[in-house]
């Protein structure tokens, strides 16, 4: 699956966030609120953190709200509600499973889909599927679901995907033949998160989408680690033609 479709599938649960959000805003304004959610293997996860607003401090994230899907074939089931304040929990149960979006959800294989809010973010997110796609099933531990990502995280601010392949890296019985790859792209929502990541050694820009990758891949692992390079500089250089 493409990014863009599994971002769809989310919609109803971004949705749903969205309302968890905005009824915690209104209910404790003095408190700083922010979401997320993401899509992991065959798991989503709904996250909602509060910070106090304090101008001498700085702001730590506390998590509120967790809750966790798991796909199953065709279908989403609730697997896990996380309340940090327990006596709310019941209450936030009903509520999910009250919501007919949510219940009689289905994880859609082909949506009709082809587009995420403009056609600017739709770009990146199919130049990220383009890249990251060279090395699906190229190695051991490159078997990704639902699409090409182990990870896509939305907040408010940007959509981050990743690729993580470490397959063998923490066995010692294994100590010439491990992959040791992360692939990042970074999808800035606003005009303000233009901020680089520095969190690994080789970083790229296309546009305004950040790109950082590393591989500490064994000598005879590095192949796919060369494919996503090359397909990186490719995609680049056909973004500059294109301007």
């Amino acid at each position: 699956m493409k990014a863009i479709e599994i971002l769809y599938n989310l919609s109803p649960y971004q949705n749903l966030l969205d309302e968890l959000c905005e009824k915690a805003r209104k209910e404790n304004a003095d408190l700083v609120w922010t979401k997320s959610i993401k899509s992991q293997y065959s798991f989503i996860t709904l996250e909602l953190q509060k910070a106090f607003r304090d101008e001498e401090e700085e702001e730590r994230g506390e998590l509120a709200i967790q809750i966790t899907f798991q796909i199953e074939g065709n279908k989403v089931v609730l697997t896990n509600v996380y309340c940090e304040e327990e006596s709310k929990k019941e209450e936030l149960e009903k509520q999910i499973k009250a919501n007919k979006a949510i219940h009689d959800v289905h994880w859609h294989k082909e949506p009709n889909n082809t587009w995420y809010h403009d056609e600017v973010i739709t770009a990146y997110l199919n130049v990220a599927d383009e890249i990251a796609s060279v090395v699906h099933y190229c190695a051991s531990g490159d078997d990704y679901y639902p699409g090409v990502f182990s990870e896509i995280k939305v907040s408010e601010t940007d959509i981050v995907l990743l690729q993580t392949n470490w397959h063998n890296a923490k066995s010692s019985a294994h100590k010439d033949n491990y992959l040791m790859r992360k692939l990042r792209f970074q999808i800035p929502l606003t005009t303000t998160n233009e901020s680089k990541n520095r969190e690994l050694e080789d970083n790229y820009q296309i546009g305004n989408m950040l790109i950082a990758f590393s591989d500490r891949s064994s000598a005879q692992n590095k192949e796919c680690g060369k494919k996503i390079v090359e397909q990186i500089l490719q995609q680049q250089a056909g973004f500059q033609n294109k301007k």
